[in-house]
């Protein structure tokens, strides 16, 4: 108890303490210190001000739209900008005022920004609303609103691209090279042995420098000190032949590009490159061709065609210095921002991040390869997952290209942003897979195990494409590129022996073994009989499986009482072979004689008896007994278990009906084994990978984690019940069961284009005033709706602008079903004499007084709310409403009568179609969000 109450008062005391400390602190000067920050993009200095302030003003909306920002800016911690935006994009100003700390609300380009954090964090589809709720809420005056349509085409190319990943393997440079901090900018030399590179330190960034020496890169020394320079200096390029490094500089508030010298034991001091090259204007990056003679770079210099351009510079003829810049013209060049330009080794093809192509979010790396007539070709996007949602910047190639070193943040990396050698894979560069494996030969001679062929044959074009020999254990191994090959082991003196590989072209495996043992040539006939003695009772059919040696003639002769009554010859193609023979009742012997290609016999002799078969029990067909292991598989509960203890031909089920009678019976529950039939049926429709959308789609918790980490390429071999028979073994000790993964089956809607076609088109038929032009005007394209459900959660949130009331509709169903009466018992009676199986037992089941205290509407609203604890579903209520409907379709100006207390227009099935429609899609989505919400009147009921 004492030292409770002493860690109470300690508690307190270190709250008094802080308290203390932030009434000291002058916040207004906190507050500017972080907008300098803020301002000239320091946010890791920023970040920890603003969230100290944020303790302190938990409700100043402006300080947590600025973390969102610097969140946003933060590699590794980019999905917490999500967080801060959401809340600050629910508090915005028009009169913003962001650097006065009295300013609670956050700007208009919150928004904007809430985008910016959904798409780089791979929420498109949020993404795509923020900004058209953005684009939509603000003009053009005051913001650029030409960059947001171009942040929105980003994300719907992203959607594309994404579907459609490059093959490719990243390949992480590891320690020493990649470090805790960020490591970035990475320049190599042509022969591979020199890297340059950023690290972001705690104070600065800094130049680091690494030689490869046998296959692993030194410790990297920092440059600071060798270039004189400590802070704002960063790598650019460097030449083929390693001895000139360009860099980028800050130079008090514009860009200037600089150089340095390698002497072979250090770089000298930077020097700036001439006027050509430098400006008053901003020049960011420059990369210098594989031969040294051409200068690739960018500026914001006059006479350009957006922000940053690319030019291009040639050495003078002494090579000392560099020419007047020449603009790459608009094909390459955009009204928007060119970055970071490198030139492949054959000054063919050019490489850089651009802001105006064919964007998927941010920065993308493009290239454009250098046509006959010394034009550029148009950008080409390099695709996912080289590009990203997010800024890509800085690729810098090797070689013909199918390489290149990269900087990217990755959850498994060693620090905030690491180096990566990039290897992209391609019809001209296949990833080749190392085949390995051990050759064993029987009987062993080790002397001799070097001297084993191994000859890849591809199966296609029936080409030799490799051949190696394996060493003196037995072991080989090589590389070869995707495809089908026939594999054959041979040695002097064994018989030869061929194994097959099927390389998918994207496997992502990178070696593969293939293991062989060869065989002794042998100078006998080869043949092997199982049993010498059969006794057959079940048929009169022999079969005899044999092995036997390959191109050999085998003859058969059958005896009885010691006489050859037959005899039979075949010509053995292939090693297995089954011998067939229609036989006797009693003895029969049989005598084999195999005679090989090289003139070896083997013989052989069986006796086979034949005895009546015994009367035996009809057998199960193949069909239930598959259906038996179905329902067993996805099954759960007591229903499981009494599957698994039935034995079909113990039970005499022969059929469907058999099996649900026999399964009732034990069960006591016919209910439950309709509900399981109509489960196992509706998976059958279903493929893997659309029953694992539909998993992703309306799960939660633990089942939405494991359907989302589902490997598609993998469920799509399988079937549906394999898949929920895996499903309800992870069930077991999570907060999901097999009745969680059935509901969903069953109960969850798929998109239907053409009804929403016939729905919106019915709906327009039957509004007038504002609903009318709202549906005329509606795009559902444009507003993200596919199906019907869409369509209607559209127009429910718009419901007081349309100005009709949804009661409206509720009612229009119960009474059209009743056939014009709006009476609760008419209805429960309709509804019982149209409904079937498990549906009716649950209407028959209702307390009719209880039933007389509902409207008809509140009737409908509890049958679909019981759906899900009962074995019939919502659609089985709603098909049995339809055909009510369709069957009172002559009594519809009584019905609109008895709902509007109006004459039925002439048009009054369009109005009927319309609202059935509309009212079939709309209950079942608020009849499901209800379903675990029941009043205490409905449990009496």
């Amino acid at each position: 108890m004492k030292r409770y109450s002493l860690s109470v008062l300690t508690v307190l005391l270190a709250s008094l303490f802080l308290a203390s400390a932030q009434d000291n602190i002058d916040w207004k000067e906190r507050f500017k210190e972080a907008n300098s920050y803020f301002l000239y993009e320091e946010y890791n200095e920023c970040l920890p001000i603003y969230l100290q302030m944020l303790t302190r003003f938990p409700n100043n909306h402006n300080i947590r739209y600025r973390i969102g920002v610097c969140y946003l800016n933060t590699p590794g911690e980019k999905n917490k900008a999500i967080e801060y935006l959401e809340r600050a994009s629910r508090n915005i100003s028009e009169r913003h005022r962001g650097e006065n700390l009295k300013e609670t609300n956050a700007p208009p380009e919150a928004l904007f920004r809430l985008g910016d954090a959904y798409r780089v964090n791979y929420e498109l589809d949020k993404a795509l609303e923020a900004y058209r709720k953005f684009s939509s809420s603000y003009s053009g005056k005051k913001y650029n609103l030409d960059l947001v349509d171009e942040q929105i085409q980003a994300c719907i190319n992203a959607k594309g691209l994404i579907n459609k990943p490059l093959f490719l393997n990243f390949r992480n440079l590891g320690d020493p090279v990649n470090s805790r901090f960020s490591d970035y900018n990475p320049v190599v030399s042509a022969d591979g042995r020199m890297l340059l590179f950023m690290r972001k330190l705690q104070f600065y960034d800094a130049v680091f420098f690494s030689k490869n020496i046998d296959g692993e890169w030194s410790n990297p020394e920092n440059l600071t000190f060798q270039l004189g320079e400590d802070e704002d200096l960063y790598t650019s390029s460097i030449s083929a032949d390693g001895t000139e490094l360009f860099l980028y500089k800050i130079d008090e508030y514009i860009g200037n590009i600089y150089v340095s010298y390698y002497d072979g034991q250090q770089w000298s001091r930077v020097k700036k490159l001439n006027d050509n090259i430098n400006t008053k204007y901003w020049e960011s990056h420059a990369s210098v061709s594989h031969d040294g003679k051409s200068l690739y770079f960018t500026s914001n210099r006059k006479g350009g065609y957006g922000g940053l351009d690319i030019y291009v510079s040639h050495r003078d003829s002494a090579g000392a210095e560099w020419g007047p810049a020449k603009n790459l013209g608009p094909v390459i060049n955009t009204s928007y921002n060119e970055e970071t330009p490198f030139i492949s080794a054959d000054n063919q093809t050019l490489y850089f991040s651009s802001y105006g192509h064919f964007n998927i979010g941010g920065y993308d790396i493009f290239y454009s390869n250098l046509l006959d007539n010394d034009e550029w070709s148009a950008p080409m996007n390099m695709g996912y997952p080289i590009n990203t949602p997010d800024d890509d910047l800085f690729y810098f190639p090797v070689g013909e290209g199918y390489y290149a070193y990269y900087s990217k943040y990755d959850e498994e990396g060693i620090g905030q942003q690491d180096i990566f050698l990039l290897e992209i894979y391609s019809d001209e560069h296949p990833k080749k897979y190392l085949i390995k494996g051990m050759i064993s030969l029987k009987p062993p001679q080790v002397t001799r195990a070097d001297s084993i062929r191994v000859i890849f044959i591809d199966r296609m074009s029936g080409d030799t494409l490799a051949l190696t020999y394996s060493d003196s254990l037995g072991n080989y191994e090589l590389k070869v590129p995707h495809g089908t090959y026939d594999i054959y082991f041979e040695a002097e003196g064994f018989d030869s022996h061929k194994e097959m590989l099927a390389i998918e072209p994207f496997d992502h495996a990178d070696e593969f073994g293939v293991n062989a043992t060869l065989h002794e040539a042998d100078l006998v006939a080869e043949m092997e009989i199982l049993d010498s003695l059969m006794i057959i009772t079940d048929k009169r059919t022999l079969k005899m499986d044999l092995r036997l040696e390959k191109d050999s003639r085998l003859m058969v002769e059958t005896i009885r009482d010691s006489v050859v009554v037959n005899v039979q010859e075949f010509d053995i193609r292939k090693e297995d072979f089954t011998y067939k023979l229609d036989i006797l009742p009693g003895r029969t012997d049989l005598r084999f004689s195999l005679t090989d290609s090289k003139g070896n016999i083997a013989t052989d002799e069986r006796v086979v008896i034949f005895e009546p078969p015994k009367p035996k029990p009809r057998p199960v067909p193949r069909g239930i007994l598959n259906l038996l292991d179905e329902l067993r598989a996805i099954s759960g509960g007591s229903l499981k278990q009494i599957l698994e203890e039935t034995e079909p031909l113990d039970a005499g089920i022969y059929s469907q009906p058999d099996l649900r009678r026999y399964l009732v019976e034990k069960s006591n529950n016919p209910a439950g084994v309709d509900s399981l039939f109509l489960y196992r049926d509706k998976l059958k429709t279903l493929s893997s990978a659309q029953m694992i959308e539909l998993l992703r789609a309306y799960s939660e918790g633990e089942l939405k984690t494991l359907s989302d980490s589902l490997d598609l390429s993998l469920w799509r071999r399988r079937s549906t019940i394999e898949l929920v028979e895996y499903l309800n073994r992870e069930a077991e000790g999570s907060s999901f069961d097999d009745k969680t993964i059935r509901r969903i089956v069953l109960s969850s809607p798929a998109p239907d284009r053409k009804r929403l076609d016939e729905l919106k088109e019915k709906l327009e038929q039957a509004a007038d005033g504002t609903l009318k032009t709202s549906l005329e005007e509606l795009k559902p394209e444009a507003e993200g709706i596919t199906n019907n459900q869409e369509l209607v959660e559209f127009l429910i949130g718009k419901a007081e602008i349309f100005g009709y009331e949804k009661e409206e509709v509720f009612r229009l169903v119960t009474t059209l079903a009743s056939g014009g009466k709006d009476d609760v018992m008419v209805f429960l009676k309709t509804l019982t004499e149209a409904a079937d199986g498990a549906l009716k037992d649950f209407l028959l089941g209702l307390d009719p007084d209880r039933v007389r205290t509902m409207t008809p509407e509140n009737l409908l609203e509890y049958i679909i709310s019981q759906s899900v604890n009962q074995p019939y579903t919502a659609d089985q209520v709603w098909e049995v409403l339809f055909r009510l409907m369709e069957q009172h379709a002559d009594k519809a100006d009584k019905v609109i009568e008895t709902v509007t207390g109006k004459k039925s227009p002439g048009t009054w099935f369009v109005w009927l179609a319309a609202g059935a429609a509309l009212l079939f899609i709309f209950l079942i989505i608020v009849f499901r969000r209800k379903r675990k919400k029941q009043t205490n009147s409905e449990e009496q009921v």
